[in-house]
């Protein structure tokens, strides 16, 4: 529309700059101005919507000498107005593109998220610590502020210290990780003792499968001594299947670990023995469909296809209520909000 008027205004303006040049021919002075000067006004609107510098200029130069005011509108209107005109459009629909395709703003993932994934998240680089965290003060805050249970994200900001054997901040974090070593290792050779002396205990072999658990979160492992504890975890809670074979949450504790080492085909095969045996169970259904989404952030293409399918039909089937373990009931909160 505004393109239209300003072809309309132009041209009404440069056939009423003819006319006032054919008054003034004829010797009508007066009718010529006022003729001129409505020229005038419409060569700027017309120019002003497009090239506003341009359009200044030529209504100036119209109103002071008519012809070369003329001539320069049409000058400056014909290759610059559409290139403005043009450049105009394009930048709408450019604006209009950017604005249908932004991607919506992605929340926060759910809790919890795989072992890697947490060691990925809280490593930061040997270099960047040093230079925030040189000083022997700040790393002794940071140090101090480690008490009973270990957070893997400070522990692996202490461990990314230990590169200068010579520095204050080296020995700090040294004795600091030492002495959460010996805290997990001497709680789990106790609680170690206990399920030896008593196997048949439930509350007993659950705490030292508890404990290999907690281990594995403090972010003091790595490698094949990951791979270690792991396995004595899913041992200890294969043990307590077996003591208490009506419970599923123990297979479901053995699917959540092998889950967290990135074994997917291990964690689906034991949600769908839980799902053999109870059909219904919805923390089991849930379980699945965390493999999935794991599986699909990794970009696994049929993992993503599954998920996307199975979150449809959990939202309709399962309330967040009935799971009973805190950080799925979150995931599944943040799920179902976007499904």
């Amino acid at each position: 529309m505004r393109q239209v008027l300003s072809w309309f205004c132009a041209a009404l303006g440069l056939y009423l700059e003819y006319q006032a040049v054919r008054c003034w021919l004829h010797g009508q002075g007066l009718a010529g101005l006022a003729v001129h000067l409505g020229a005038s006004l419409l060569v700027a609107l017309a120019l002003g919507q497009q090239v506003r510098s341009w359009g200044i200029w030529a209504a100036v130069m119209s109103v002071t000498m008519p012809g070369v005011g003329a001539l320069l509108a049409v000058l400056a209107w014909v290759p610059g107005g559409l290139r403005g005109a043009a450049a105009a459009e394009t930048a709408l629909v450019m604006a209009e593109f950017r604005e249908h395709t932004r991607p919506l703003p992605e929340p926060a993932p759910p809790t919890p998220q795989s072992f890697e994934e947490q060691m990925a998240a809280h490593l930061t680089t040997a270099s960047s610590l040093c230079q925030s965290e040189a000083d022997a003060r700040s790393v002794r805050l940071l140090a101090d502020s480690l008490t009973g249970g270990a957070d893997a994200g400070r522990v692996r900001r202490l461990r990314a210290l230990l590169t200068d054997p010579q520095s204050d901040s080296y020995h700090v974090a040294a004795a600091k990780l030492a002495r959460l070593q010996e805290h997990y290792t001497v709680g789990l050779y106790e609680a170690s003792q206990r399920a030896q002396a008593f196997p048949g205990s439930v509350e007993l072999q659950a705490a030292l499968a508890e404990g290999y658990v907690d281990y594995l979160r403090s972010g003091l492992l790595d490698g094949q001594f990951s791979e270690f504890y792991y396995g004595l975890a899913v041992q200890r809670f294969e043990l307590l299947a077996q003591l208490q074979p009506d419970e599923p949450m123990w297979r479901l504790r053995i699917a959540e670990l092998h889950r967290r080492n990135g074994r997917y085909d291990e964690a689906l095969a034991s949600c769908e023995s839980i799902l053999q045996q109870w059909p219904e169970n919805s923390e089991a259904r849930m379980r699945i469909l965390e493999i999935y989404y794991y599986g699909a952030r990794r970009g696994m293409g049929e993992s993503t296809r599954q998920f996307v399918g199975m979150l449809k039909r959990l939202k309709d089937e399962i309330q967040p209520e009935q799971i009973e373990d805190p950080s799925l009931q979150e995931s599944a909160r943040w799920w179902f909000r976007r499904a």
